[in-house]
């Protein structure tokens, strides 16, 4: 809550600088002990492998808990007319997937979509250039690079399922999960040579009861460091 707080203060005062009216929404993320501690007694968690045992004293420990946002959660956020929205935590694809989702497209294109946005240009020939463009409709989504010189390739979008997963095919997300199985990949307009690739196929299969993904924070201990400049 601290966090985003603090970068509400700091959109408000450059909107102000800008000459700039906006209209804000705040999505806290904070779930407290007491809360966890009773769903816990409830039979309402699931352990993610290899989380380690959530007992008292594990809870007793924690300086902080968040639960991650999902597209809902984001879409509440964008229906209140937001120019802007603050979220504390949420799933990367969550924040990409929302719009085109609740605009009706394919909702396993979205998902899929979503997970190869996540880091720009890191699904091209050339990480380092940064900005990709990706368009989602209602059969799947085509992923474009903006870079000059930049391709994505079948073989480099499809690889970023590896990236942060621990399953290249299965990527859970709150309220069900994204299986790529029998996704396809094809380069987009040949004709077109703006190295962009199109991809079908992904699917999106609803949990039988919505969850999202909790994580808590202890401290473990302390760094020091220090800078020091050394002329001889």
């Amino acid at each position: 809550a601290s966090a985003v707080d603090w970068m509400f203060e700091i959109t408000c005062e450059l909107a102000a600088e800008l000459g700039q009216n906006l209209r804000v929404a705040r999505l806290y993320s904070d779930v407290p002990t007491d809360t966890l501690r009773q769903a816990r007694d409830a039979g309402r968690l699931a352990p993610l492998d290899p989380a380690p045992a959530i007992d008292d004293t594990a809870l007793a420990g924690m300086t902080n808990i968040v639960a991650l946002a999902g597209a809902e959660h984001m879409q509440a956020a964008i229906d209140t007319g937001a120019d802007v929205v603050l979220a504390g935590r949420t799933t990367d694809t969550a924040t990409i997937a929302a719009l085109p989702l609740a605009r009706g497209a394919h909702a396993g294109g979205a998902w899929h979509g979503a997970k190869i946005a996540e880091c720009g240009a890191f699904c091209t020939t050339r990480p380092a250039s940064g900005v990709i463009m990706v368009s989602f409709d209602e059969t799947g989504f085509t992923v474009t690079p903006m870079g000059d010189g930049v391709r994505c390739t079948p073989q480099s979008v499809a690889a970023h399922m590896l990236y942060e997963n621990s399953d290249p095919w299965i990527l859970h997300e709150p309220g069900g999960h994204l299986d790529v199985t029998a996704a396809r990949y094809a380069d987009a307009d040949a004709d077109s040579g703006d190295g962009g690739v199109r991809v079908e196929g992904g699917c999106w299969v609803p949990a039988p009861s919505y969850g999202v993904k909790l994580e808590g924070a202890r401290r473990a201990g302390y760094q020091t460091m220090m800078l020091a400049v050394i002329r001889d």
